[in-house]
């Protein structure tokens, strides 16, 4: 009979972080990186989300996203699949070659508090690869 062993291995939880930038999904295509975070921005600012989650072995996807505007009222931005729902609030949503960032864009209400709440999901690069390509090959849509 082969003995057995029993192995143990723990993988830490990465550290994310989630910034706005006075930038564009346009600037990322064309090369440009997505400029120095900011705090403020004008109503009717065009602002661009950036989550990044720094691990080598796993690669983050948004989902399950919703917008508040601090007064009751909510409205989802995207999806469980990580698609954008309303192309006008939340629009270009694209992925670091190494999937380790995630970006989407969208335009400042004229609210004075916005909330967005987006859920995080976090596999393995190969499975992300994957999903990715069968949603959508190139961008991600509401279809």
């Amino acid at each position: 009979m082969i003995p057995t062993t029993e192995l143990e291995a723990r993988h830490g939880i990465p550290g994310c972080s989630y910034s706005i930038h006075r930038s564009s999904i346009e600037d990322l295509d064309e090369g440009r990186p997505a400029g120095p975070p900011i705090q403020f921005a004008r109503v009717g600012d065009r602002v661009l989300h950036q989550w990044h989650c720094n691990d080598k072995m796993f690669g983050v996807l948004i989902n399950n996203c919703y917008v508040t505007d601090g007064f009751g009222k909510k409205a989802d931005v995207i999806n469980e699949k990580g698609c954008p729902v309303d192309p006008i609030l939340i629009t270009g949503i694209r992925y670091s070659a190494d999937m380790q960032r995630a970006y989407a864009e969208s335009s400042v209400s004229d609210s004075s508090v916005i909330s967005f709440r987006i859920q995080l999901c976090y596999r393995a690069i190969s499975i992300l690869l994957h999903h990715i390509v069968i949603i959508a090959p190139q961008n991600l849509s509401t279809s």
